[in-house]
């Protein structure tokens, strides 16, 4: 066999290693992160709400309350809603949309950070301007998965 076949395979072999271990490595935030990210889509489809409207929506995951292990994630979602729009029909249509919540709950908003019992750590903060001739709530869902690539991110321990 000639040397320099050899050789090139012992470098090919690395580097795959190499790349599969770097994959292993990063797959499970990419993986809770895409989670996250489909918590964010259903709770904005509360959009369709006659009299609301969806100003940002933002996502936080990792160990947010309470002691042990798990990941555990909470998107919010700003909102505007005009005089008469009851909060619960808020809250119905953001939970037939976002399946991989347990909860969704609403939340009167005046700026500032959102303070929850959900969000022991962590922040979360909204920059849209907001003025007072409207009302605004957060509309948040929140829930926690264990799966395997779930309990192999770091952010849940």
């Amino acid at each position: 066999m000639n040397k320099g076949k050899a050789l090139k395979r012992v470098i090919l072999s690395i580097a795959a290693l190499a790349l599969v271990i770097v994959a292993l490595a990063v797959s499970p935030y990419v993986y809770d992160n895409v989670y996250l990210s489909g918590m964010e889509r259903g709770i904005s489809e509360v959009d369709d709400v006659d009299g609301v409207d969806v100003l940002e929506t933002k996502g936080i995951c990792g160990r947010l309350n309470g002691n042990g292990n798990g990941m555990q994630f909470l998107a919010a979602a700003l909102i505007k809603v005009d005089d008469g729009v009851d909060t619960e029909d808020i809250i119905e249509q953001a939970e037939a949309s976002c399946k991989p919540a347990s909860y969704c709950k609403v939340m009167e908003y005046d700026g500032g950070e959102l303070s929850c019992q959900e969000l022991e750590r962590g922040r979360l903060a909204f920059e849209s301007e907001i003025d007072d001739t409207a009302s605004y709530y957060i509309l948040y869902a929140y829930g926690a998965k264990n799966s395997l690539l779930s309990s192999l991110d770091i952010r849940g321990h």
